[in-house]
């Protein structure tokens, strides 16, 4: 299999249903190889989203990637117009946003090139830089839109909503005080809908998280209508195999009605049968 010859740096997307799927993780998002395992697993980094269940031991990928097996990944080739960010170069650019703007170039070993936002173009330069696959990842609009706040402290909120994930409670900054326990909600850095746990005050909170808290809930979410929804489904279904048992059973009686209005004996039997009943 390819995995067996790619680099950590790879670029790939999800193919299969990979596990996770509670935590947002689904087919056709792309992200990047941190290290590949002799379990048939390799460790994926993905842009926006976290895995609860964190392995410290930063040898092994990094905190909050997901293992994913081999056969839900296919290797990402990079288009022209592909939006990314340089991960690993040796020059300044690492780290700066560009677009693909050339793939295959031979004459380099078939690299990738790419033109940088914010450069200062020479003139007629087809790209600013030529980089190998591994050297660059896919970035879209809300990560390139967040990425100069998403490590900053947050101020200006008094209250804090816990979300549990894998049996570990995270914080979020909470700014909207209709925010309640039980209630749905969308926080920063993933796409996925959370359930709050529990809503403390900020002190309470600098009890159990010692770390500055840089992410926030954006908003509820109002899953009301659907819920009803899913719970007349259910509903339905079990009044769907009531009324099937309740065919059957019928079916099952008028059988012996039939053939008992062919055979005397038969409809004495049945008849003795209604009154034991």
């Amino acid at each position: 299999m390819w995995f067996y010859r790619c680099d950590v740096g790879t670029t790939v997307k999800i193919i299969r249903e990979p596990p996770y799927k509670e935590y947002g993780v689904c087919i056709g998002d792309i992200g990047v190889i941190t290290y590949v395992a002799g379990t048939h697993k390799c460790s994926v980094y993905i842009p926006n989203k976290m895995n609860p269940h964190q392995d410290e031991d930063r040898e092994y990928g990094n905190c909050g990637d997901f293992w994913i097996p081999f056969d839900c990944l296919e290797k990402y080739d990079f288009k022209v117009n592909d939006r990314v960010i340089i991960v690993r170069d040796q020059s300044k650019n690492k780290g700066k946003v560009g677009t693909v703007v050339k793939t295959g170039l031979r004459y380099y070993g078939n690299k990738i090139g790419v033109l940088l936002d914010d450069y200062e173009h020479r003139e007629n330069t087809k790209y600013d830089a030529v980089l190998a696959p591994q050297s660059i990842r896919l970035i879209d609009f809300n990560e390139i839109e967040g990425m100069e706040v998403r490590n900053m402290k947050l101020t200006g909120y008094d209250k804090v909503a816990v979300i549990e994930l894998g049996g570990k409670n995270y914080y979020f900054a909470l700014y909207d005080w209709n925010v309640e326990a039980g209630d749905n909600v969308l926080v920063t850095g993933n796409k996925s809908i959370f359930k709050v746990k529990d809503v403390i005050n900020k002190d309470e909170a600098k009890e159990k998280y010692s770390n500055d808290i840089t992410a926030e809930v954006m908003c509820k979410v109002d899953l009301s209508l659907y819920e009803t929804r899913v719970e007349n489904r259910k509903k339905a279904e079990e009044l769907r195999k009531k009324m099937d048992q309740k065919i059957a059973e019928m079916d099952e009686m008028n059988k012996y009605v039939v053939y008992a209005e062919k055979n005397p004996e038969l409809a004495k039997m049945l008849e003795e049968y209604r009154e034991l009943v």
